[in-house]
């Protein structure tokens, strides 16, 4: 069981109340999307059930929560990077848990960063080369740890936490998305930097 360290604190992100009929048909609806990948509940039996879902800070840093625009990968394979946890209680007992990409630190290592300005001018220049009539808005510039695995691996599992900075912009139709520079390197987590 993840255990958190003594630099990070659990930040609620999400909560709500359900009753056993909305669960049903949020079911319903993900197996329409799923299909039979999707686990299905054998009996809602609870009165009462309430959803938690717990987001990380580490070092006074959030980490990727899943409520994020993802990261655009341009390697091999996709990476899961959120990290999370989800508590569904049934009548005030636990009946779910879910960790995801929650990792022991094990060593820390001491390292400048480079300054939001810095990351800006390395993502204004991503996009020197592109010419495009569409505006594109950066909606919000924050530092963030996220769980990154051995690129060599061919694991997607997240190994370290590594600082980057992310711009979160928006287009012409409002749809969010984020690119994420190295907070230590100037990298572009898109082509794992």
């Amino acid at each position: 069981l993840y255990q958190l360290g003594a630099d990070e604190k659990f930040l609620l992100a999400k909560g709500g109340c359900y009753s056993p009929d909305a669960l049903k048909d949020f079911e319903e609806e993900q197996k329409e999307i799923w299909g039979s990948a999707q686990d299905t509940v054998v009996s809602w039996k609870g009165m009462e059930y309430i959803g938690l879902e717990y987001e990380i800070e580490k070092n006074g840093i959030p980490v990727m929560g899943v409520g994020e625009p993802g990261a655009d990968m341009k390697g091999e394979f996709n990476v899961d990077f959120p990290t999370y946890v989800r508590v569904l209680l049934q009548d005030g007992k636990i009946n779910a848990f879910l960790i995801n990409n929650g990792y022991e630190t094990i060593e820390e290592k001491e390292a400048d960063i480079i300054s939001a300005e810095e990351a800006l001018e390395i993502e204004i220049g991503n996009y020197s080369d592109i010419i495009s009539d569409e505006v594109k808005t950066i909606q919000e510039i924050k530092l963030e740890y996220i769980a990154i695995p051995d690129w060599n691996s061919g694991s997607p599992s997240g190994k370290e936490w590594i600082p980057y900075w992310c711009f979160i912009r928006s287009d012409s139709e409002g749809d969010l998305y984020a690119d994420r520079i190295n907070g230590v390197t100037g990298g572009n987590l898109a082509y794992g930097e």
